[in-house]
């Protein structure tokens, strides 16, 4: 399946400076989702009575 795939779908030709960006954007994303996620929920501008 996965051959398949590839030819209908080969992959793309990058650049070097492309490769490097995409693989700086990973570094980031992978970074990113170590963080704890914040849910934060606001009330209304008025205070709760």
């Amino acid at each position: 399946m996965a051959n398949e795939y590839l030819n209908e779908y080969p992959p793309a030709q990058l650049s070097e400076k492309e490769v490097e960006r995409l693989q700086a954007l990973e570094k980031q994303l992978s970074e990113e989702m170590k963080k704890p996620i914040l849910l934060m929920a606001f009330e209304n501008e008025r205070p709760m009575q």
